[in-house]
C-alpha cells in the first residue's frame, strides 16, 4: 500500500510465501524421502521524501528468510564414494537477512550538476556453508552443511556529474564497501592420537562447529568422530573510484578516465592469506565523424598487483581501433575493426573468500581484424 503524507510517501509491503518441498533421493544403497512445509513472511518499508522539485531522499528496509536445501537437512550419510563422504544435518536453521538503505538525489540546473549518494547496510544470521575434514592416513574427505555465524556489510556510494559549458563534462563515481564473513578452516584428522590439525596451507573451508563449542578452546568431536575446528573470519575493505573527463562536439567525442580499485582482505585464523589486491585502469577513448565515416579508437592500461600468483601481477596496454562506413542513407554499415592491436590481452579470474580461493584463466579470441556488415530493415509504412 501507499500512504501519502504530502511530501512524504510511505510504502509498506508484506510478502507471504508458502513453500512446500518434497525430496526423493536414491543413490546406491541410500534411499530416502522427505517433505517440508513452511510459511514465511517478508516485510519491507520504502519511504520517499520529496524535499523540492529537484531534490529527494529515499529510505528502505526489508527482511527476508531463506531455508537450506531440503537435502541438506536430512539425517543421511552418503558413502557411495568412500573417499568423498557427504552427510546431512537435521539441525540446520533458517537464515534471516536484513537490508537497510538511505539515498539522496539532487540536481542543480544552473550549476549543471547532478549529485547522488547512498549508504546501505546488510546483516544476516546463521548462514549455511559446507564443513569438511580430511584424514591423510585414508585419504577420506567428509563434508556436511553447517550453520556459521552470520555476515554483515555496508556500502557507501557517491556520484558526481557536472557539465562545464557545452563542451566539457566531469564525472566521478566513488564506492566504499566493507564486509565481514565467517567460514571454517579445513581440519586434518590424525587417527593415531585422535587429534586434528588446521590445514593453513589449503583454502579455508568448513568444519563441524556449534556456538557453544566456538567458545571452548579445546577440540571436541561430533557423534561421527570428526573433530570440530575454529572459525575463520574474513574482513574485506573495497574502495573504488572512477574519474572521467569528456569532450563532446558534433564531429568529435573524446574522454579520458582513471579508475582505482583496491580490495583489502584479512583473515583471523589464516593470516598468511592476508592480501591487498589492486586492479587499476587508465585510458582514453575517441570517436571522430567525417561524412559517412566514423573512426573509433581506445587505449587502456590495466595494472594488477597483490595476487599470490606472481604471473597475475602485471600491466597490460590494450589498443583497439575501428572504422565504420555508413551507406545507403545510413541504413547499412560496413565496419572494419582491429582488436588488441598490441597483442597483450589475456584474462584471469581470482576469488578468495573465508571458505576457499579460486584462480582461473580463460583463453578467448583476441588480436584479430574483423569485417562486418549490418543492414537495418525499416518497418513497412501503414496506410
Amino acid at each position: 500500500s501507499t500512504i501519502d503524507l504530502n511530501a512524504v510517501k510511505l510504502m509498506p509491503r508484506l510478502r507471504a510465501r508458502w513453500q512446500q518441498d518434497w525430496k526423493d533421493y536414491e543413490r546406491g544403497r541410500l534411499d530416502t524421502t522427505a517433505t517440508r512445509q513452511r510459511l514465511m513472511l517478508d516485510p519491507s518499508l520504502n519511504v520517499r521524501w520529496k524535499i523540492s522539485q529537484s531534490i529527494g531522499l529515499d529510505a528502505s528496509y526489508s527482511r527476508s528468510t531463506s531455508t537450506p536445501d531440503i537435502m541438506q537437512t536430512l539425517a543421511y550419510r552418503d558413502a557411495t564414494n568412500p573417499l568423498s563422504i557427504t552427510e546431512g544435518n537435521p539441525d540446520l536453521k533458517d537464515t534471516h537477512r536484513s537490508d537497510a538503505k538511505i539515498a539522496f538525489n539532487g540536481m542543480m540546473a544552473k550549476q549543471q550538476l547532478m549529485l547522488s549518494t547512498s549508504v546501505a547496510f546488510r546483516h544476516s544470521d546463521r548462514e549455511t556453508t559446507y564443513a569438511q575434514t580430511y584424514t591423510p592416513a585414508t585419504g577420506v574427505y567428509v563434508s556436511r552443511p553447517e550453520n556459521v555465524r552470520g555476515s554483515r556489510g555496508w556500502t557507501f556510494k557517491l556520484n558526481y556529474d557536472q557539465g562545464f559549458g557545452d563542451l566539457f563534462r566531469l564525472s566521478n563515481d566513488f564506492t566504499l564497501s566493507a564486509d565481514r564473513r565467517y567460514g571454517f578452516l579445513t581440519q586434518i584428522i590424525q587417527p593415531d592420537n585422535n587429534s586434528a590439525v588446521t590445514d593453513r596451507n589449503s583454502a579455508p573451508s568448513a568444519q563441524f562447529f556449534t556456538p557453544r563449542q566456538r567458545r571452548n578452546s579445546s577440540p571436541a568431536t561430533n557423534p561421527s568422530g570428526a573433530v570440530r575446528g575454529a572459525t575463520n573470519r574474513q574482513q574485506s575493505l573495497n574502495p573504488k573510484d572512477r574519474l572521467t573527463l569528456s569532450f563532446d562536439v558534433t564531429w568529435l567525442k573524446a574522454s579520458a578516465f582513471a579508475e582505482v580499485n583496491a580490495s583489502r582482505m584479512r583473515y583471523s585464523a589464516s593470516a598468511e592469506q592476508n592480501t591487498t589486491i589492486w586492479s587499476n585502469q587508465f585510458g582514453c577513448n575517441a570517436e571522430l565523424t567525417r561524412g559517412p565515416f566514423v573512426f573509433n579508437t581506445s587505449l587502456k592500461e590495466f595494472m594488477y598487483s597483490g595476487y599470490t600468483e606472481a604471473s597475475m601481477n602485471r600491466n597490460m596496454l590494450i589498443w583497439d581501433a575501428s572504422v565504420t562506413w555508413k551507406i545507403w542513407k545510413d541504413k547499412a554499415r560496413l565496419r572494419l575493426e582491429a582488436d588488441d592491436i598490441l597483442n597483450n590481452h589475456d584474462s584471469h579470474y581470482c576469488q578468495q573468500s573465508a571458505y576457499q580461493q579460486t584462480t582461473s584463466w580463460f583463453d578467448f579470441r583476441h588480436h584479430y581484424i574483423g569485417l562486418s556488415f549490418t543492414y537495418h530493415l525499416d518497418a513497412k509504412k501503414k496506410d
